[in-house]
């Protein structure tokens, strides 16, 4: 039997020790099942786990890999178990919260760090921010300066961490304070006196995460000096597009919420320019940008150590992945390509999509009174006469919030530029280009959003298959009822507009 070549991706890890940080959120489960998957040498990924809600870091670990993510990473890596172990650890606490035998352990295990780890609430308060994004990033920093054998680290950005400029380059920008400042900014200051000057703090930054993020690029910047290390700034991350499952997504955060809140009929409208880029890329895209560029560090660490070689390689390299370069979308094709998800509704559904992107702000305050307020006041009232509890009025209360919070990214133009990824996946050969594909130019949208969809009503609405001609007679019915209504309140207001006028002709005569 013909031996399977091996890619040099690849032979990079194989007998590799991987330490990730944020293995529990959204890319660090996608990262895992793709190391384990396609990676099938790799030796150790320790993983840094927090108790939470109740449930120790064992227990979390343990229900990881329950979800149906992970089935096909099962399949060619039986032998999983084996090569995860737990460390238990917290970025939001001084030195990692690490024990110091597992501190030791890593110091001398450990080839590559992926530090994905970050609250991503926009509205997070200053103090916890500080310590997960800009303390932890320099602790981790510090931990990788003790690691013996350590090929690369890998930071992961975001790339409106420097969203105040509207030029992004590949490279540092001037944070609003470095990270000794800010970390002894919020230990020293009372809590209350912290939040009032938090917006005097944020200046230019539009929120705690992107301001937080800035900071953490500096960190990187400052104590990053002399590491195997590269900076990553991902731009808004959706579902996956093929990998391991098409359209896997286990979040409503930013663009995917607009797309849920949309579907399910209760946004319906909000504060967007439609002719702006929606710098959005796949989740498993992403991962794959995160494993090629961590293999090229560890590539360039390699000569560099070789006293041979003549490339110096003292530059932190920084990566922008974007679709605006090579692959442009706008906020309005993005809602129009999601109209796509009327084929597959979930049963959840409480109203027909209908759904209008406004520049202007006021505008959208129009649309948000009639659209939004007002059935949230019919509805509400109608349920406290017949004695249930209203939940519409909060409900919207909650949806405006989050619009307040991501409309500053999609009314605002940023220009981006990728060299360096550019450069990155020239380098690959074509087995590697097509084991670890982050080339955007190969997205095809239309597709991939329809994919989207039906993974929404999956994974996010826990909709099985067999009830989907249920859901889509649901979905005519409510279609049917959307129509009736609209054009019932049209004619009633016409009506009246008419009644109005022949009544002001008349009492002028």
């Amino acid at each position: 039997m013909e031996e399977i070549s091996e890619s040099a991706i690849q032979s990079s890890f194989r007998g590799a020790a991987v330490f990730v940080t944020g293995g529990t959120g959204f890319l660090g489960k996608l990262l895992l099942e793709k190391l384990l998957r396609s990676c099938p040498g790799i030796k150790t990924i320790f993983i840094l786990v927090r108790p939470k809600k109740g449930k120790t870091e064992k227990e979390r670990l343990s229900e990881l890999f329950d979800e149906v993510l992970f089935e096909r990473m099962k399949a060619a890596c039986p032998e999983y178990a084996s090569k995860v172990k737990l460390v238990p650890g917290d970025c939001g606490l001084p030195e990692l919260g690490l024990s110091v035998e597992d501190s030791e352990l890593l110091c001398q295990e450990v080839n590559y760090i992926f530090h994905i780890a970050a609250t991503v609430r926009f509205d997070e308060k200053l103090k916890s921010a500080v310590h997960i994004n800009v303390r932890g990033t320099k602790h981790i920093l510090q931990l990788a300066k003790s690691m013996v054998q350590l090929k690369c680290v890998l930071h992961v950005s975001t790339a409106y961490a420097n969203c105040p400029s509207k030029q992004i380059d590949e490279k540092f920008y001037t944070p609003p304070l470095r990270c000794d400042e800010i970390v002894n900014l919020v230990e020293v200051m009372p809590e209350d006196v912290l939040e009032r000057i938090t917006p005097i703090l944020l200046d230019k930054w539009p929120n705690t995460y992107t301001y937080t993020k800035a900071i953490a690029e500096d960190t990187v910047r400052e104590f990053g000096k002399g590491l195997p290390i590269a900076l990553v700034r991902p731009a808004i991350v959706i579902s996956t597009a093929k990998e391991p499952i098409p359209g896997w997504v286990n979040n409503v955060y930013g663009a995917t919420g607009v797309v849920v809140g949309a579907g399910l009929g209760l946004l319906r409208t909000m504060h967007c320019d439609k002719d702006v880029t929606a710098e959005l890329v796949p989740a498993d895209m992403v991962v794959n940008m995160f494993i090629v560029t961590a293999w090229n560090v560890a590539t360039k660490h390699e000569l560099k150590t070789n006293p041979e070689a003549t490339d110096s390689g003292d530059e932190i390299p920084i990566l922008n992945y974007v679709s605006s370069v090579e692959n442009r979308l706008t906020w309005g094709e993005y809602m129009k390509y999601n109209e796509i998800g009327k084929r597959y509704p979930s049963v959840r559904v409480i109203w027909y999509y209908y759904f209008r992107l406004n520049k202007h702000r006021f505008v959208y305050n129009f649309y948000a009174v009639f659209l939004h307020y007002l059935p949230a006041l019919i509805v509400d009232t109608l349920a406290r006469i017949v004695g249930k509890e209203p939940i519409l009025w909060n409900a919207y209360k909650k949806i405006h919030k989050f619009v307040d919070v991501i409309s500053y990214f999609s009314v605002q133009q940023w220009k981006f530029t990728n060299y360096n990824t550019q450069a990155m996946w020239k380098q690959l050969n074509p087995l590697d280009r097509e084991l670890f594909n982050f080339n955007m130019a190969d997205v095809e949208w239309e597709k991939t959003f329809e994919l989207c969809m039906q993974g929404l009503r999956t994974h996010i609405g826990q909709d099985p298959p067999d009830n989907l001609e249920y859901a889509r007679k649901r979905y005519r019915n409510l279609k049917i009822v959307h129509y009736t209504v609209k054009y019932t309140v049209i004619f009633i207001f016409m009506s009246l507009l008419v009644f109005t006028l022949l009544f002001l002709f008349n009492f002028n005569q």
